[in-house]
């Protein structure tokens, strides 16, 4: 599990296929593609090994002896602002905001949070879950679709989880997104952009659904102060941060599938009597 030392009895995991995901500290690189909308707070970076087509979910366990207290004394380089009374998870996938939750800083728990939910044209209600999918990569693609691809890719294969401290004032029932929020990114990206921003990524996220009758409330609350940032990137290879990566701590486990990543999509061809070919060469005479 991730840990501040900012953040004492807070913790934070990433669970792939029902399985806590193993994960390996990253060192602190300025050149890394992280861009947080919270660089003032401390924070963790973990790589986590994904997998082709596993749902995955966050979860945040408060133990006892996490040091909030209302009013909130300052503890390990950390003031908690006074009328804390929960702790707020803001989960954000592939530069994406997912959803959020919170624990009552009264309670040692732990939460597992896997899914959304969404209101469709109908009224009926659906469940989203989080999966990782096959990164495609593209010879084929427009001016316009580089610019975009390399926009989104420094987005890509990152979960964040931003963690604050709130104030509750009341509830929301019966909550839904609109289905306008709810389509699943394309997994295809332009081949040139893949190579020279992220060879190392693999996947991405997208969505399956499940029917759902009804949707949990909501807390209405008032944010007093983002408290820490946990931060994981995932890839089924060997990360690379700076120019010369780095080397876990642990060796990776060997590649069991047989479905290496990233896919790669060639352009089709004709030969003169038309019959259909895929040139593998990469050269185009």
């Amino acid at each position: 599990m991730a840990i501040l030392p900012a953040l004492p009895g807070v913790e934070v995991r990433v669970v792939v296929g029902g399985e806590p995901a193993r994960e390996w500290p990253m060192p602190y690189d300025p050149e890394a593609l992280w861009n947080s909308e919270h660089p003032e707070v401390p924070r963790t970076i973990n790589y986590i090994e994904s997998m082709s087509g596993s749902r995955f979910s966050v979860t945040a366990s408060l133990y006892s002896g996490h040091g909030i207290s209302d009013p909130a004394p300052a503890h390990a380089n950390q003031a908690f602002p006074e009328g804390t009374d929960m702790v707020a998870f803001r989960v954000t996938i592939d530069g994406v905001f997912f959803h959020s939750f919170g624990i009552y800083i009264n309670e040692t728990d732990t939460k597992v949070f896997g899914d959304r939910y969404f209101r469709m044209p109908n009224g009926n209600i659906r469940k989203q879950f989080p999966v990782f999918s096959n990164i495609i990569t593209t010879e084929e693609a427009s001016r316009a679709a580089i610019e975009a691809d390399t926009a989104r890719i420094r987005t890509l294969g990152k979960i964040d989880i931003v963690v604050s401290a709130i104030q509750v004032t009341g509830e929301m029932p019966n909550i839904a997104y609109p289905n306008d929020s709810a389509a699943s990114p394309d997994m295809e990206v332009a081949m040139k952009v893949h190579n020279l921003y992220a060879q190392h990524l693999t996947h991405a996220t997208q969505y399956e659904e499940e029917p759902q009758d009804g949707t949990p409330g909501l807390k209405t609350y008032n944010k007093l102060a983002t408290l820490g940032e946990f931060q994981f990137q995932y890839s089924s290879h060997r990360p690379v941060v700076g120019r010369n990566g780095f080397t876990l701590a642990e060796p990776m486990p060997a590649v069991e599938s047989t479905n290496l990543l990233p896919q790669h999509h060639y352009p089709e061809e004709e030969m003169a009597d038309g019959t259909p070919m895929v040139d593998l060469t990469g050269n185009d005479e």
